[in-house]
């Protein structure tokens, strides 16, 4: 099977790669993984990206993840079209949960996503009014910030930013912007509490 080219690889790292299995379940999909993605810099392939069983990048638009960040079972994280999602190092994506980008999306490093999320920066469908116009913006970036925690069942939709160092509670519907520091539960997610940080 010949070697995809990765942004920042030397042919012979990503050999290495697809040997340790560290890419195993994205080998199939090189060609369509190759275009835009990067990887943090390392010397060494466990600094690189952890895949766990079932983890699945899809898309055609640009991807960056920085060092030592995992992706759960059955997680997906589709970029599509001219879209970019960047994630800082050392965040964790749990299993099943999903990550879609139409347009922009920035998640921090040092964050904790947990399983069975969902996080969207668009709506896949527009909304007409009765003249068949579109109702408002299908897309709209999504920021979040470095070190935050982001519950199990957690859904974040379109245009919000989440403020470094808060916490979203189980279930939350993030329908607005979440400041920093905080804990944010509900549907819509309201600050319930300022906190100093968490671990």
């Amino acid at each position: 099977m010949p070697v995809p080219a990765i942004a920042g690889l030397r042919e012979d790292e990503i050999t290495r790669l697809n040997d340790l299995g560290a890419l195993h379940k994205f080998r199939a999909e090189a060609p369509r993984l190759a275009r835009g993605l990067t990887l943090g810099r390392a010397a060494r392939h466990k600094e690189l990206l952890r895949a766990d069983r079932g983890a699945r990048l899809i898309g055609t638009g640009a991807m960056s993840f920085g060092r030592f960040v995992l992706l759960g079972e059955d997680s997906r994280v589709g970029v599509y079209g001219g879209a970019a999602l960047t994630v800082g190092e050392r965040t964790s994506i749990g299993d099943r949960t999903v990550v879609n980008v139409s347009d922009s999306m920035t998640i921090g490093a040092h964050c904790n996503i947990a399983p069975d999320c969902n996080l969207s920066d668009g709506d896949f469908h527009e909304i007409l009014d009765e003249t068949g116009a579109p109702v408002g913006s299908r897309n709209k970036p999504v920021v979040i910030g470095d070190h935050v925690w982001i519950a199990v069942g957690v859904i974040v939709l379109k245009g919000v930013t989440i403020g470094a160092g808060s916490v979203l509670g189980a279930g939350s519907v993030v329908t607005r912007d979440i400041p920093a520091g905080v804990v944010a539960v509900g549907n819509p997610a309201r600050v319930l509490k300022k906190i100093a940080g968490w671990r």
